[in-house]
């Protein structure tokens, strides 16, 4: 994420939800309170381009969401896997896992099936189950480099 950490992207959106605005790397309140300046949105998109509005599609926002809440970079190192959330199209979800030779099969599968539950129970939440589909891509790799 650059030099700015995740700390502080959560305080900028708490800004901007706020009525803050950063400008050159301080913060202006733009709210109307009797201040000169009177900073919007299509202001503020006009000088920051990473300002822009994107509204994610469905199949996006879930990707996101279960890569947030099934990647384990640890897995990788003390089991021999990584397993990955994609979205190779805007109807499916994919479980990509990616092994090593000395891969803890056992860890491995459970982690692919708690993936599976995981997908269900939160397309379920969003009544998106009934559009979902779900795919599993399982590929051997002769070393953890190659993951990276």
């Amino acid at each position: 994420m650059g030099t700015i950490g995740r700390r502080s992207w959560i305080m900028v959106c708490f800004l901007l939800a706020s009525g803050f605005a950063c400008l050159s790397g301080g913060f202006a309140l733009a709210r109307n309170h009797g201040f000169s300046h009177d900073l919007r949105a299509k202001d503020l998109e006009k000088t920051h381009p990473g300002a822009v509005a994107y509204v994610p599609t469905r199949i996006e926002w879930l990707t996101v969401s279960l890569q947030a809440a099934l990647r384990d970079y640890s897995s990788l190192d003390q089991s021999g896997y990584l397993l990955d959330i994609t979205n190779p199209d805007s109807e499916t979800v994919m479980i990509f896992v990616r092994y090593t030779p000395d891969v803890k099969r056992d860890e491995m599968n459970l982690a692919i099936d708690t993936a599976h539950k995981v997908i269900k129970t939160t397309a379920e939440s969003y009544g998106w189950d009934r559009w979902l589909k779900v795919k599993e891509q399982v590929e051997r790799v002769e070393s953890s480099a190659a993951i990276h």
